[in-house]
């Protein structure tokens, strides 16, 4: 049972890891976007919160 939420979130995830795989160099920098992302995700999805934000640190 897929949610609007959680494919919004898993949307961002692929985003991520297709950007860090693409070019590693830019990853410490990337590392900031990925904290303004979580903490959106905190605010706006806290229903999948647990699941969502295990899956963006990764």
């Amino acid at each position: 049972m897929a949610s609007p939420d959680s494919e919004a979130c898993w949307g961002l995830q692929l985003n991520h890891r297709r950007h860090a795989k693409r070019s590693h160099s830019r990853v410490k920098r990337s590392l900031a976007t990925v904290d303004r992302h979580r903490n959106m995700l905190a605010c706006g999805f806290m229903r999948d919160s647990v699941s969502c934000l295990e899956i963006t640190v990764l």
